[in-house]
């Protein structure tokens, strides 16, 4: 196979391969690759995708928790794959004593910024990566988010994006004792039955955006950095502290009374 050096096109899901062959990175005209695996035995550590510099499309990387230097995720440099644009992270379910060490790997392989899907599987350790949105969209099953969502210890402590969409049977929002120190921006959208209080203190946050949360109510969170404020259709959202935000640079007012 190392002969073929044009080769554009490889799929090994579904194979017996446990790990990636070291002369892969021989195939650099390589423009579809499906799976990535980080065996056990380093004979192609992750750090070997830097060498396959035209890879885009989907992508699974499997084995992380085999990552024995985690400075082979820096070197992965992820962050500058813009052809990729479904990128799935997955640890082995069975794995033993890797968890924290999952969250420095993950750190270190954030993707670009025009991937349109990401997908972690097996994810251990107790908090996410910086980089990471959170977007909870169409789940119009769920009436309650709470302990179920947030998990044990302060899960949400590096994460910098949250969105909730589409969430047409949403009514409760427990937000007590969860804290979100990193979040930059907050949107909630189309859920019509959302009753209750956003959490009270958000001191990073600069872009809030509320959209047809027809229910919400109470008054605005702590909003020390705020630059961006967008209310539509929440009329029942107080709106007295607005004149304290010294930070704010836009406020977009639609649908209220």
């Amino acid at each position: 196979m190392w002969k073929l050096s044009s080769l554009h096109c490889l799929a090994i899901d579904g194979s017996n391969v446990e790990q990636m062959p070291e002369r892969l990175s021989i195939l650099e005209k390589l423009h579809s690759l499906d799976m990535f695996i980080v065996g056990r035995v380093d004979r192609l550590p992750l750090v070997g995708l830097r060498r396959l510099p035209n890879i885009g499309g989907k992508l699974l990387i499997k084995g992380l928790e085999n990552v024995a230097n985690v400075g082979d995720a820096i070197d992965a440099d992820l962050k500058e794959r813009g052809n990729l644009d479904d990128l799935t992270f997955k640890f082995d379910l069975y794995r033993t004593n890797t968890f924290e060490k999952e969250r420095d790997v993950l750190e270190n392989l954030r993707p670009h910024a025009n991937l349109k899907k990401l997908t972690v599987s097996y994810y251990g350790a107790t908090s996410f990566p910086s980089w990471l949105v959170l977007r909870v969209k169409g789940m119009n099953k769920v009436r309650l988010v709470g302990a179920e969502f947030y998990g044990c210890g302060t899960p949400f402590r590096c994460l910098e994006e949250l969105v909730f969409e589409l969430m047409e049977e949403w009514e409760k929002w427990i937000v007590e004792g969860v804290y979100f120190p990193c979040l930059k921006r907050l949107q909630l959208s189309k859920c019509p039955r959302l009753r209750g209080c956003l959490p009270a203190h958000l001191p990073s946050l600069e872009r809030l955006d509320i959209r047809n949360c027809q229910q919400l109510e109470g008054p605005l969170p702590q909003l020390e950095s705020i630059s961006l404020l967008h209310l539509e259709g929440c009329d029942k959202v107080e709106l007295r502290e607005i004149f304290q935000l010294t930070t704010l640079t836009q406020l977009e007012l639609e649908k209220l009374p």
